[in-house]
């Protein structure tokens, strides 16, 4: 046993963030930043996550991630606000590759102190999509489908992200998409919130902390260097 059998334990948010990227934030501030602590109540299975969204429609997205944000500003619900992010927003877990075209796992943080940097997608040479744990290269970022977020792009890994047939919805990699967007429909936006959650040593049940904002940014599909 690793002595976590309790059903009600509680998990604060391990995920600290200061200056958030934004949907106007430049190039070369387009980059979520943030570190984690440990959290000594969870098991030997509790691991931190990064979930991300992908909207074309700002005001749908602004709904969404204020919703979520007074979740965990309330004391009585804090706790739940990660099941309503994944079953009720569809968010999806961010996901990497050594190397494109090879193998694409899940990013998983293990329960300890650390600095993560994450740029989601390539700007001129300089600016590399990747993730950075205490300033080692993990990787490069993808979505859960294992195409990149440099949308609209001449790679063979870089698809938009497309609505399916309602009959395909789980693997779909935006299941609620909304079809008109915004402008000439190349305008992107990424939230990404961060969540840490063990199961108990009976796996009856699944505990989340309280789902922490990391920040958006915006993505130009109409343009090489978005």
């Amino acid at each position: 046993s690793c002595g976590l059998d309790v059903l009600d334990a509680v998990l604060e948010d391990p995920f600290y963030t200061a200056d958030l990227p934004n949907k106007d934030s430049g190039f070369e501030n387009s980059n979520f930043s943030f570190s984690t602590a440990r959290l000594d109540n969870s098991n030997s299975f509790g691991r931190g996550y990064v979930f991300y969204k992908i909207y074309n429609k700002n005001s749908i997205k602004e709904s969404e991630v204020n919703n979520i944000e007074s979740m965990t500003n309330d004391s009585t619900r804090k706790y739940n606000a990660a099941t309503t992010l994944i079953n009720n927003y569809s968010y999806k877990e961010l996901h990497y590759t050594s190397s494109l075209g090879g193998s694409v796992s899940q990013f998983v943080l293990d329960n300890v102190t650390q600095n993560v940097y994450i740029r989601l997608t390539n700007y001129y040479d300089t600016f590399i999509a990747q993730i950075m744990v205490d300033d080692e290269v993990v990787g490069v970022p993808l979505r859960h489908n294992g195409k990149t977020f440099d949308f609209g792009r001449t790679g063979e890994h870089d698809e938009r992200p497309v609505k399916v047939a309602s009959s395909e919805e789980s693997s779909s990699d935006v299941r609620r998409l909304d079809s008109k967007g915004d402008d000439t429909g190349d305008t992107y936006y990424v939230a990404l919130f961060g969540v840490f959650s063990m199961p108990t040593d009976s796996f009856e049940k699944t505990i989340y902390s309280p789902v922490h904002y990391l920040g958006e940014v915006m993505i130009n599909a109409s343009t090489e260097n978005n």
